[in-house]
């Protein structure tokens, strides 16, 4: 998605901080799903997902957040063992987190690009279930405006740090899935 030049002259423009902010804001859409995937299995992958994310937000040191990717890497279901479409959803959504750390870390957009194509698998496995016939390039264009609204929604608060998981909550939250 970041080769669209719409989405990629708004991201480019962000400081480091606020294209953190965008990405954390967009996998943090997809709560809902990491919630289900515990609920049916007793899990605690939900915790160590905000935990994350939240760490992202603060640019913790390189090794704090190593160590959170690796526990995310580990954390990862094996959909032979977690069966139902939550735990394919989770396991989506958990790689999209590790590539995104990766993105924290080096700033390397390769990173961003892995995460965001692991959360648009979430996108189409979620479009498939209500209709197997969908529309794969609008439901992507309607990814791209999700982007784009999110950018615009983090350029109105230039300076301002998210100081919890909360905030994140609010710019997803007219996106949520």
């Amino acid at each position: 998605m970041l080769d669209d030049p719409r989405i990629n002259a708004a991201f480019t423009t962000l400081d480091l901080y606020h294209q953190v902010l965008v990405m954390a804001a967009y996998l943090y859409r997809q709560r809902r799903l990491i919630e289900a995937f515990d609920q049916l299995y007793a899990e605690q992958a939900t915790g160590l997902f905000i935990q994350a994310l939240y760490s992202a937000l603060l640019l913790d040191d390189d090794q704090a957040l190593q160590r959170l990717r690796q526990q995310v890497e580990q954390c990862i279901p094996d959909t032979e063992v977690y069966p139902a479409q939550e735990g394919a959803y989770a396991q989506n959504l958990l790689i999209a987190l590790m590539y995104f750390l990766d993105f924290v870390q080096t700033q390397d957009p390769a990173g961003l690009e892995r995460s965001l194509a692991m959360q648009l698998e979430n996108i189409d496995l979620l479009h498939y279930e209500q209709d197997e016939h969908y529309d794969a390039d609008q439901a992507l264009e309607q990814e791209r405006q999700v982007l784009l609204a999110l950018m615009a929604a983090v350029e109105k608060r230039p300076g301002k740090r998210c100081r919890d998981v909360q905030c994140l909550a609010d710019l997803s939250q007219p996106y949520s899935l």
